[in-house]
């Protein structure tokens, strides 16, 4: 259970079965689909660190992208009646955005990183297989999504942690060690995990020849740098 900090409170659930894979390995993709023939299949499985995808181009593809082409592959032959849920990202949109600063399903996709290029296939991959496959397969396209549970490499949980720890050392008047962020210009758009889930249940519950496209995001757009100033002005000293 140490391998799952952030969901203790699930593992004492009889309903939850935890199973060891890679999604690299289609015979045990396709192994696991045959045996459970599940009803949706949420994919969240990628290399989802944009920086880290530049050191691991090859990596990030082919676990971002070609994990997303063994389930979808492995559905249409096994169980065709599975509802996919493909959890894309609005790093494909790169710095692409409309006329009026927003970015929508249609708005033109120009990523520029390696993850984002491998989310977009998979984006893709998903379409062809609706399309051709006559599959009920859908794309979420998340923007930075927040939850209690958010792990420590993403930024806004970078900033809170930083806080307790600078908090705790200078009320015992300990020396400290600075915040290290990167591209502070960058926009981030929040949105709520929780509320992107039920989003994503809805997908599933929509019909088969619907929209299969959805952004998902409440329009609240800050600097990192904004972000990091009210995270700091809210804490006491």
């Amino acid at each position: 259970s140490n391998y799952y900090p952030n969901i203790q409170h699930l593992l004492k659930n009889s309903r939850l079965e935890i199973v060891f894979g890679d999604i690299l390995d289609v015979s045990f993709i396709k192994s696991l689909i045959y045996d459970i023939r599940p009803c949706t299949i949420f994919n969240l499985a990628a290399q989802s660190f944009v920086d880290l995808s530049y050191k691991l181009p090859h990596y990030t593809f082919e676990c971002t992208a070609t994990g997303v082409l063994n389930i979808l592959d492995s559905i249409k032959t096994l169980s065709s009646h599975t509802k996919f849920i493909q959890a894309s990202s609005s790093e494909m949109f790169g710095n692409s955005i409309d006329d009026d600063n927003f970015q929508r399903e249609d708005t033109i996709m120009k990523p520029v990183s390696p993850y984002a290029v491998a989310k977009l296939a998979a984006h893709y991959m998903t379409g062809i297989y609706r399309e051709c496959y006559n599959l009920h397969a859908s794309c979420a396209i998340s923007f930075n999504h927040e939850g209690t549970r958010r792990s420590e490499q993403f930024v806004t949980r970078k900033i809170t942690k930083y806080l307790g720890y600078l908090k705790y050392r200078l009320d015992n008047s300990l020396s400290f060690e600075k915040l290290k962020l990167g591209n502070t210009d960058n926009f981030i758009i929040h949105a709520s995990k929780h509320k992107n889930y039920n989003c994503s249940i809805l997908m599933c519950l929509t019909a088969h020849n619907e929209e299969r496209y959805f952004c998902l995001y409440k329009y609240e757009n800050r600097e990192i740098t904004l972000d990091t100033v009210l995270t700091f002005s809210m804490v006491e000293t």
